[in-house]
């Protein structure tokens, strides 16, 4: 700097400015840090404090199992770029230094500042950067008008998308109909995403996997559990593609689907203890924490949590339904907050009386179930019936929401990966699966199905003939599905006679049951398979057809009931007909329990539906049986068969705490109810003492049916989680067992 004062002669001094904190300043210029940070650390704004004997790595990275990575210079490097990149740091040469994250598109400097040369390093100054990314006669902002005339807009969701991108400017909007100059250049720039090392990226899944990085569980026990689950509980319900069945493979899915993986290490926590000492307790302790996890998670969904929208959320919606977890016995620890939010409801506003039976619409419905829970008898049952028809309607929503049962388009079909292949297979099955469920769950709950007509047409004519293909056992699986078609058919039936108010006498329902017997005998002949029955998927299949033939033949008795007076002699004799088959269907279902079910040990892994399964073809055995025979003793086949299923479903449940140990309490006190009391007369019991059980067990019927009955008394209850036995009394079931329950269902 020069100072001219008007004097040519006299020269004042000349002042020059040293830069601070430059590149070319002079050392005693420079700032220096007083320690430096690594590159994680420096990106989190956090302190990085070195471990006690070496400086790499850090504390935190150590801590976090994270790649530690120190950087000498600080990261000034900007490139000139038209479409979207990452912003960086920028370094703004004025009297004071700030490190700036903004996009490139945003102005640097003022418009009157002149663009400089690019510095030594080569790197292109701010307001060039600035400059470029104004300009209207680039290929981005041709490009974005070309597509903002171009885009059709059919509704609200295309308005927001295009609002997206206008608003985004040239950041981020790749799209198979952009230009082929602009993706190339946007190729070129952007980072490659070739993947160095697969080992290395599964071995990152794994450490960054929700589960492993908060010490809840192991990476070996995550693949014990997985490893069970599709060994045991996958052949029942494969809606996850064998391809991952591999143990090579669970690092994938771990990396794609982390709440699938949730899903399952919570499940198999249930019913598989871990190897090892204290392996039980530490299942158990796992199975509660992941559930905490897994439940926030899929209450997401109906926030619009971005996590929760994938193949692998769907899947694990469609496992809830048929394996249950622990926290639904337990309706306060199920359910956290329900009793704050809408106070406590003790159910005196809702009495059960001759008008609540005659329509079960609406508040009568809510108020009735609300009742039969709050007798706290069965409530976990009436908890899994809703939080199943809730998961299913939210899996349905997610799978029309992923677009899973539309056609696909020709764009899709050029070039398929084998990840494309795999997504393909999963997007099939799980749209099968949804079918399958819904038919089921609507059925069991006398329901109309939540999928919609339209998709249920897709289904049968697209995935239904395929899906089976990559399955292990591929005729059992088609024969499920076309025993779904079956199940709709009774299921409309008996829709249509509740809408009559379950007046029979003007309704000729031989022709109709008939029908219905010619298809489930048509269905026996071509998927029927003796020599298989000693498969767990086999069996929950037959148990499902004795199921759906005692659902669709139970009317016969009821029409024998109330008409047998007026009814002709051959209608009458055609009705009783089908009310043997519906007696035989539930004796056969039973046969299968005692038989095949409890002998191997595969009781404990059935799925909640065949539980309930048991439990009606136990009570219309009884039913059934009592109305047959007048003087009934426990020696008659039906009850002793009855006596063998109790037993088998009170030692087959997984643990304590499943609804296995009520229901076989509850059905022997149903028995209890049931038999008179002189049917344990010493007379008859010299002879009868003991029986042989088919697997070698002795059942003691002299004062052992209270054994059976696990010592269930009116007087003297020994049922976890039944708090008044009276109030299950005042309903005054002793007289008629039945009838009360089928006023309210008719």
């Amino acid at each position: 700097m020069t100072d001219h004062n008007g004097n040519d002669g006299w020269q004042g001094p000349q002042l020059d400015f040293v830069p601070i904190n430059q590149a070319d300043s002079p050392p005693e210029s420079k700032r220096r840090r007083a320690y430096l940070s690594c590159e994680r650390c420096r990106r989190r704004k956090t302190r990085c404090e070195p471990t006690s004997d070496r400086r790499q790595p850090c504390k935190r990275c150590s801590t976090d199992n994270q790649p530690c990575e120190f950087r000498a210079s600080r990261r000034t490097k900007r490139k000139l770029s038209l479409p979207a990149e990452t912003p960086e740091p920028v370094s703004r040469h004025n009297h004071t230094e700030t490190d700036l994250e903004i996009p490139t598109s945003t102005p640097l400097a003022p418009r009157d500042v002149p663009v400089r040369p690019p510095n030594k390093e080569g790197h292109v100054d701010d307001g060039l950067v600035a400059d470029c990314s104004q300009s209207p006669r680039t290929p981005t902002a041709l490009d974005a008008r070309e597509r903002l005339i171009s885009t059709h807009i059919h509704n609200a969701s295309d308005a927001l998308d295009l609002l997206t991108f206008a608003a985004s400017g040239n950041h981020a909007y790749n799209s198979p109909s952009a230009t082929p100059g602009l993706q190339s250049q946007a190729s070129s720039i952007a980072p490659p995403t070739v993947i160095s090392d697969p080992s290395l990226n599964l071995d990152r899944a794994w450490k960054s996997f929700s589960l492993i990085r908060k010490g809840i569980v192991s990476k070996q026990e995550v693949m014990d559990y997985l490893g069970f689950f599709f060994d045991q509980l996958w052949p029942l319900k494969p809606v996850v593609p064998s391809y991952y069945r591999d143990m090579s493979t669970y690092g994938q899915l771990v990396a794609e689907e982390p709440l699938l993986v949730v899903c399952l290490v919570t499940l198999s926590s249930r019913y598989f203890p871990l190897p090892g000492d204290h392996g039980e307790i530490r299942s158990e302790r796992i199975h509660w924490q992941t559930w905490r996890i897994l439940q926030r998670s899929l209450q997401s969904v109906m926030w619009g949590s971005t996590t929760t929208r994938s193949l692998g959320a769907i899947a694990a919606m469609l496992l809830l339904i048929d394996w249950h977890v622990k926290a639904i016995n337990n309706p306060t620890d199920f359910t956290e907050g329900e009793d704050e939010a809408h106070g406590y409801a003790n159910g005196d506003g809702f009495k059960l009386s001759p008008n609540n039976t005659d329509s079960l619409t609406g508040q009568r419905r809510y108020g009735m179930v609300s009742l039969m829970e709050k007798l706290n008898i069965v409530s976990p049952a009436y908890r899994s019936n809703k939080m199943s028809w809730s998961l299913l309607s939210n899996a349905i929503a997610l799978a029309h929401e992923g677009c899973c049962f539309q056609h696909e388009s020709l764009g899709s079909r050029v070039a398929s990966s084998n990840l494309d292949s795999i997504k393909k297979e999963w997007n099939g099955l799980l749209c099968v699966f949804i079918y399958l469920a819904d038919e089921g769950l609507a059925t069991r709950l006398g329901l109309e199905p939540l999928l919609p007509e339209k998709s249920r047409q897709v289904v049968k004519d697209r995935f239904a003939t395929t899906f089976a293909e990559s399955l292990l056992d591929s005729h059992l699986w088609e024969g499920y599905f076309e025993l779904s078609i079956e199940t709709r058919k009774g299921r409309e039936f008996l829709h249509s006679l509740k809408a009559r108010g379950g007046s029979f006498s003007d309704l000729d329902l031989v022709p109709h049951l008939e029908r219905l017997r010619r298809a489930l005998q048509r269905w026996r002949r071509q998927y029927y398979h003796q020599d298989d029955f000693n498969s767990l998927l086999n069996a929950c299949l037959l148990m499902e057809f004795y199921y759906i033939s005692l659902f669709c033949f139970a009317p016969a008795a009821q029409a024998i009931q109330v008409g047998s007076r007026a009814l002709p002699q051959e209608r009458l004799q055609a009705l009783s007909e089908f009310e043997d088959q519906a007696t035989q269907a539930g004796h056969a279902l039973l046969s299968i329990v005692v038989d095949f079910l409890k002998p191997s040990g595969l009781i404990k892994y059935l799925p909640v539906r065949c539980w309930l399964f048991i439990v009606a073809a136990s009570l219309h055995l009884l039913k059934a049986t009592l109305a047959q025979t007048k003087n009934i003793n426990r020696a008659h086949p039906n009850i002793y068969l009855l006596l063998r299923v109790i037993n088998a479903v009170h030692s087959g449940s997984p643990d304590d705490s499943h609804m296995a140990i009520r229901y076989a309490k509850f059905l022997g006190i149903m028995l209890q109810i049931a038999l008179p009391a002189a049917s344990g007369s010493p007379d008859r019991a010299s002879g009868e003492e003991t029986r042989e059980d088919s697997d070698g067990a002795e059942l003691q019927l002299k004062g052992g049916f209270e054994d059976a009955a696990y010592a269930c008394t009116f007087n003297n209850m020994a049922v976890e989680g039944v708090d008044d036995w009276n109030a299950f009394l005042d309903l005054d079931l002793a007289p008629d067992l039945f009838m009360w329950w089928e006023s309210m269902y008719s």
